[in-house]
């Protein structure tokens, strides 16, 4: 993972020209999420409809992936699912103030449960996991990026979706699986801990939100909690000067802490002066 520049990316990315060669090697499309009827959505276009096909919209930003990875310098083109915010009751679905990814994990659950005929564990013949499966193929995604921030549902909640999901990206398919911790150090430990006893694996690198870091020994305790190493840990800087976030980096670096990469949010919100920098 060496030299891994992440900048997370949602629509946007329809726009891609200033990632060319920006010098990022990662892209991270965000948000996407899991509608009541089975639709996955990124932001509000949605990508799959409610009976598993993909939509122009997909297509679009397919194109641009491939783009980006054929001739752009990018290497890995992950898709975030989940994500914070703070949503209103809904009579309808979650009846109390909630995040995106209380209404994802929500879903999710509510489909793949549902699901008739099962085989298999974590199969893609059940239509929710083929609907994602359909999509990522179609992005030309090499994984996914697990977003949850609970506010409704505890992250014990969503230590099942984490697991389950991680463990289809990476045992069944075959592709990477990151994971975006925001604070609750502990809960996550647990969910480490949960895929190594069920599977035996770690997530692919973990992407840290500023919340959920702070210094280089902050750092190095993720990744000792979570069971990596130093260099999967992936520190992340929301939108600032780039001179300031090398600055922050060469301090890390020289203090001693195994960084390999870092990551920045979002394109979606910064000019494309910022990127090209």
């Amino acid at each position: 993972m060496a030299n891994n520049l992440v900048i997370y990316a949602g629509g946007g990315v329809i726009d891609y020209k200033p990632l060319m060669n920006s010098g990022f090697t990662t892209v991270i499309l965000n948000s996407l999420h899991v509608n009541s009827d089975g639709s996955l959505n990124m932001g509000d276009t949605q990508l799959v409809d409610s009976h598993g096909h993909t939509t122009a919209a997909a297509k679009q930003i397919g194109e641009a992936v491939s783009e980006l990875k054929n001739n752009g310098g990018v290497k890995t083109v992950l898709v975030s699912i989940g994500g914070g915010g703070a949503f209103p009751p809904d009579p309808n679905g979650i009846n109390g103030e909630h995040s995106v990814s209380d209404s994802d994990l929500k879903n999710f659950l509510g489909f793949y449960w549902s699901a008739t005929g099962m085989t298999g564990n974590l199969s893609n013949e059940i239509p929710i996991l083929n609907s994602l499966a359909t999509l990522l193929t179609t992005l030309g995604a090499d994984g996914i990026d697990l977003d949850p921030e609970p506010t409704f549902y505890t992250y014990g909640a969503f230590a099942s979706v984490t697991v389950m999901l991680t463990e289809w990206a990476m045992k069944c398919q075959g592709l990477l699986a990151t994971w975006v911790p925001y604070r609750a150090q502990a809960s996550w430990k647990a969910t480490a801990q949960l895929l190594d006893a069920d599977e035996g694996v770690s997530p692919t690198w973990i992407n840290l939100q500023p919340p959920a870091w702070f210094d280089g020994s902050n750092l190095a305790s993720w990744a000792t909690n979570l069971g990596v190493s130093i260099s999967a840990i992936v520190p992340g800087f929301n939108t600032g000067d780039p001179s300031a976030i090398q600055e922050t980096l060469a301090g890390l670096v020289n203090a001693g802490v195994g960084i390999t990469g870092a990551y920045l949010w979002n394109y979606n919100e910064i000019s494309s002066g910022a990127v090209d920098a």
